[in-house]
């Protein structure tokens, strides 16, 4: 490690002593109550508008990742293989119908968050 290296090190471990900070040797307020408190009004509403559209983008991104799983599923129940459950037609029929009415739900649900997330980024 470099003499700068180090000296700057040490600068960040004398300084996390009194206040926390950072990698960068920036003031990090994640665990200052106090700091958090003393923030402009228009600073802790943006950055709840942000924690809102990271959980709206969650959300998003599950529920794709369902519907994809639901179409192979449903993929494996219309088309099945020698690996596949034996089970009566009657209830594969029951299955099929069970996984498109699913997977319509969750496509639903998806379009309702996306146009929810477009308005929230506007």
């Amino acid at each position: 490690m470099s003499k700068i290296k180090e000296h700057y090190n040490d600068e960040i471990i004398a300084a996390s002593r009194d206040k926390v900070v950072d990698e960068s040797g920036m003031k990090c307020i994640t665990f200052d109550t106090e700091a958090q408190y003393n923030l402009p009004e228009h600073i802790k509403a943006k950055m709840k508008a942000d924690r809102e559209r990271a959980k709206i983008e969650y959300r998003i991104n599950k529920l794709e990742d369902e519907i994809y799983v639901l179409n192979m599923h449903l993929k494996h129940e219309e088309n099945p293989s020698r690996y596949s459950v034996p089970k009566p037609s009657e209830q594969r029929a029951e299955d099929i119908t069970w996984l498109k009415n699913r997977i319509a739900e969750k496509t639903r649900e998806l379009e309702e968050l996306k146009i929810e997330n477009s308005k929230s980024n506007e």
